[in-house]
């Protein structure tokens, strides 16, 4: 279960971001190389990793991870304050949820007692009046992966979309946005249309997606939190009838 883990988070959450930031720097780079009067860098580039496809592909994927790694240290939570930012600055929200940090206590709180489940606040209340600390966070989500295949499935799904997102917005709020106005401002000087019109596509696309990613990240993450604390409270609640069932045979027998 733990290697079924690493799969699905190590690929959504590391390789696809890690990905999408080594291809960005080959942008940079060609646009580099143009700077410095080498027009045809794009076709030059390609040219290697054609003829060089197996070598080039060991390397990409390589540094894909490598880069993936870096960004996972950081993202998440940087990618939340900038989320807050964005929907209360920009966006102008007042709801609790988006100005409070992670893991949303109070918020969570108030979503579990609207939907009937409050139960599960004051359950986690008595495990440990510290369960808003992001160290217990992480605990628990170990302990569902070690003790239920079924929910830790779920919770594996929400970490890695929250990775996902996390990744690409680090990628495009530090690299995407700058690559493609140096590749747009290059290409026009030097007359390559076609060029200055893909940096700017892309440009436009990484602008749309970055916002759009803003928008709804820390939802996502409350969903994330939401499905942890909800396992926890099955998992615990599994291993107590159980004791009892035990209990119960034990008493029978005797």
């Amino acid at each position: 279960m733990q290697s079924e883990r690493l799969g699905i988070v190590t690929f959504f959450g590391i390789f696809i971001p890690g990905s999408y930031l080594a291809g960005t720097l080959v942008l940079g780079l060609a646009c580099f190389l143009a700077i410095f009067g080498i027009d045809n860098s794009h076709g030059l580039i390609i040219a290697y990793a054609k003829g060089s496809s197996a070598l080039f592909t060991a390397i990409f994927i390589f540094i894909s991870y490598l880069l993936g790694v870096v960004i996972r240290l950081y993202a998440p939570d940087s990618v939340d304050s900038l989320s807050t930012f964005y929907l209360t600055k920009i966006r102008k929200r007042k709801e609790l949820w988006v100005k409070e940090p992670f893991p949303y206590t109070k918020s969570m709180q108030s979503r579990f007692e609207k939907s009937g489940m409050g139960e599960v606040i004051v359950f986690l209340k008595k495990l440990n009046k510290e369960f808003s600390n992001k160290s217990y966070f992480n605990y628990c989500k170990l302990l569902i992966i070690a003790k239920s295949p079924a929910l830790s499935r779920q919770v594996q799904q929400a970490e890695a979309l929250v990775r996902f997102l996390s990744g690409t917005i680090w990628v495009l709020r530090y690299i995407g946005i700058w690559v493609a106005p140096i590749g747009l401002i290059t290409f026009i000087l030097k007359g390559n249309h076609k060029l200055a019109v893909f940096y700017a596509g892309f440009l436009f696309v990484s602008l749309i997606v970055l916002l759009l990613i803003l928008e709804r990240f820390k939802y996502q993450r409350r969903k994330e939190v939401q499905t942890v604390w909800s396992s926890i409270y099955l998992i615990f609640n599994e291993l107590q009838d159980k004791h009892s069932v035990e209990n119960d045979q034990k008493s029978s027998d005797s």
